[in-house]
């Protein structure tokens, strides 16, 4: 379902039988100043047969533990088209007045943490 396209990328799993969705992985060491846009690289990309998941596109989402540090993704949800070669990345945003308690502090992602879940969802 997933291919890595890079050798530090993390493939997307269920973290049980119960999840909604894949969990992600950042691939490097990020920090996201408040005011800033960043990509945070995921090193992986779509790999599956786009037949049989026509009709269906992945959300991205972030985990509540990275939300609850203050960051958002600017377009609420990432979509992922499932004919996308495109490494998939998150694209998220630090807010400069936010209530988490981190309002002027650099959010740090490192290298391994968790960021969020693919959940594959039908648009018909």
């Amino acid at each position: 379902m997933f291919k890595k396209l890079n050798e530090s990328a993390i493939i997307p799993k269920k973290k049980n039988e119960y999840a909604a969705g894949y969990d992600v992985f950042a691939i490097e060491d990020i920090k996201i100043k408040p005011g800033y846009t960043e990509h945070i690289k995921l090193g992986i990309a779509l790999d599956l047969d786009k037949e049989k998941y026509k009709g269906l596109f992945f959300g991205l989402y972030l985990t509540d533990s990275i939300a609850q540090r203050g960051l958002i993704l600017p377009n609420g949800v990432g979509v992922i088209n499932i004919d996308s070669e495109d490494e998939i990345r998150m694209l998220v945003f630090k807010p400069l007045h936010d209530p988490s308690g981190y309002e002027n502090r650099t959010i740090s992602i490192k290298k391994g943490d968790k960021v969020g879940q693919l959940i594959l969802k039908n648009f018909f």
